[in-house]
């Protein structure tokens, strides 16, 4: 998916897209704080449970999980880790100096989302 920017925009918009793509493409210092809810690939309780559909592994509907499915929550541990800490060195470029980041983050992720946080850069306040 191609995300759309408008460079000129100054309210609130969503991009849904891959933020590895959409980063890169933009300026320095554009925002002033994230939020976000990044895949936690922390789903399942064994290699095999991970490597199922997000709608497989998040939903319960008997006929099938009416959401589409999203990619990212079936990397182990250490690429989980290392992914992270390449899109929020990103995302730290592209926020002004002292801006907020706030992620929603699975509990079993928590100590692999603060390294990730330090080591890109930001810092952690619990």
């Amino acid at each position: 998916m191609n995300p759309i920017i408008d460079n000129g925009f100054t309210g609130t918009k969503i991009i849904h897209s891959d933020v590895l793509h959409v980063l890169p493409t933009l300026p320095d210092n554009l925002f002033g704080g994230i939020i976000t809810d990044p895949p936690y690939a922390s789903g399942a309780a064994t290699q095999n449970g991970k490597q199922q559909s997000t709608g497989q592994k998040y939903s319960s509907a008997k006929n099938g999980c009416p959401f589409p499915d999203f990619e990212g929550d079936s990397k182990d541990q250490r690429s989980w880790t290392h992914w992270m800490t390449e899109w929020l060195t990103e995302a730290r470029r592209v926020c002004v100096p002292g801006a907020p980041i706030c992620m929603f983050i699975d509990w079993r992720q928590l100590p692999a989302m603060t390294a990730a946080l330090q080591w890109s850069g930001w810092i952690w306040r619990g």
